[in-house]
């Protein structure tokens, strides 16, 4: 089930978006009975996703890998025995990979007293090796943490406190050059800015070959903007700054709700944030131009008309182009809603935005990656006390990787009969199921592949636009077809 925002749902497996069409495959429970705090998701260095998540219950911190399409394995408890892991509906830990290394940093219960610890996997996933702490305080605390992994170097950046009360809360930077095993002497972050960081939203780091990001919301005299400062010596230093949001939110009370944030290829950053205006709640999604120092395209992601009460929690992912953004907001109940472009943030309409909900209750707190040319998301499934997972595939060319494709359909257009080619041999069974336009399904063929390639007939179909969805064990891949 699919709902879409407007007066009237449809139950369709296709939805329009930026004259695109996307698949919006079934809802899979990741994991249930282990707790469902803030998850987060990201892509793994042999082409899988990982999900953590924490449990309020035990004071856990949980990892499952992706095993097959929508399919999950068992869950690792990554916090050993005698470390309870700080866990919070509205934040948690994070998780960072570089090719065959994960890194996931989390906080140690306790408000006063918990610690920063890292814990690294050096096989994608499959297995874990014992905790490192990360901070060293002599007095007050460290909490918030965020990781990103650049090459040789671990980035962390954490809120540091002056003393035990909460004073002069602002983030600092740490990073390890022995694949964090140490980590160095934090380097002052948001403290540029003169002011204080606000003291219970999560930041965001991102990096690449030029800079060091960190996006955080700020707090002057309870005015609560996203500001990011920037490192251009791989955080050594922080000796710049930009303002990605200037809407003047203020409040007496942090809202818990900070930034995402995606670096593009062009010196562009993209971030995605809550806020008010006129005291509407708002998500934007803002591209910023970090070397002219401009906001090229900002977006206001709700459509308009609708009511933004409950609107907060946006997360943004970017791959070569495609740009896709998933936020909670008010429907039945708690609702995950979802936009997305192939032509980056320009090309995001408000009014494309659908409902991802399935079922009744409250649903919070997603996440999104860019993989294979699809969206993955997780969320929480409030009511059932799961962790879930929807995976969205485009039925357009979404920019991806040469590398990272299983097939291509030759030729387009064509008359009576199309081939899918592999990039090696195969020898398995193939499901191919062809629809509509409309998303009917019009053709379903389970054919043996042996050998490079396969063909399919479409002589019998009118012409016109088809998808062609081709899965054989793991691997799936959807093209448009044109039939003449």
């Amino acid at each position: 089930m699919i709902k879409v925002i407007l007066p009237v749902l449809f139950f369709v497996p296709f939805i329009a978006v930026n004259a695109q069409n996307f698949n919006v495959n079934n809802h899979i429970t990741v994991a249930t009975g282990l707790g469902n705090y803030h998850p987060q998701v990201e892509v793994l260095g042999d082409n899988k996703i990982g999900i953590i998540w924490t449990d309020a219950a035990g004071d856990d911190l949980y990892f499952v890998k992706q095993t097959g399409i929508d399919a999950f394995g068992t869950p690792i408890q990554l916090n050993p025995a005698g470390l309870a892991a700080q866990d919070y509906n509205w934040c948690g830990p994070d998780l960072a990979t570089w090719q065959n290394d994960v890194y996931v940093i989390f906080r140690s219960l306790g408000f006063e007293t918990g610690h920063i610890y890292v814990v690294k996997s050096t096989d994608n996933g499959q297995s874990f090796g014992d905790t490192v702490r990360v901070d060293n305080l002599a007095v007050g605390y460290a909490q918030f943490p965020d990781i990103a992994i650049y090459n040789d170097t671990v980035f962390v950046v954490m809120m540091e406190h002056d003393d035990v009360s909460g004073t002069n809360p602002q983030y600092v930077l740490t990073r390890s050059f022995d694949g964090g095993l140490t980590f160095d002497t934090p380097t002052t972050g948001s403290a540029i800015l003169g002011y204080e960081a606000c003291d219970c939203c999560q930041p965001e780091i991102v990096v690449d070959d030029k800079k060091v990001m960190i996006f955080f919301r700020n707090n002057i005299s309870n005015t609560r903007e996203i500001k990011a400062v920037i490192s251009y010596d791989r955080g050594a230093t922080f000796t710049d700054w930009i303002s990605v949001d200037d809407h003047n939110l203020v409040l007496a009370a942090c809202p818990s709700s900070g930034a995402d944030a995606r670096l593009t290829d062009n010196d562009r950053v993209i971030s995605a944030y809550r806020t008010a205006v006129g005291g509407v709640g708002k998500v934007f999604l803002n591209e910023y131009n970090v070397t002219t120092d401009v906001s090229e395209n900002m977006i206001d992601i709700y459509m308009a008309g609708a009511s933004n009460t409950g609107i907060n929690y946006p997360q943004v992912a970017y791959y070569n182009g495609a740009t896709a953004i998933v936020w909670e907001a008010l429907g039945q109940s708690t609702d995950i809603y979802f936009n997305a472009s192939s032509t980056g943030v320009a090309g995001i309409i408000p009014t494309n935005a659908i409902n991802l909900t399935d079922t009744l209750g409250s649903q919070s707190k997603p996440d999104i990656v860019i993989l294979n040319g699809q969206f993955h998301i997780v969320y929480t499934q409030l009511s059932g006390n799961e962790v879930r997972y929807v995976r969205i595939g485009s039925l357009v060319d979404v920019p991806e990787s040469p590398a990272l494709i299983w097939c291509k359909l030759f030729p387009n257009p064509t008359k009576d009969f199309a081939t899918i080619q592999f990039n090696q041999p195969q020898d398995e069974q193939i499901t191919i199921k062809i629809y509509s336009a409309k998303g009917d399904l019009v053709q379903l063929l389970d054919q043996n592949i042996q050998g490079n390639s396969t063909t399919i007939d479409l002589s019998k179909l009118e012409n016109g636009n088809y998808l062609v969805n081709a899965v054989a064990g793991d691997k799936e891949e959807n093209f448009r077809i044109t039939k003449q």
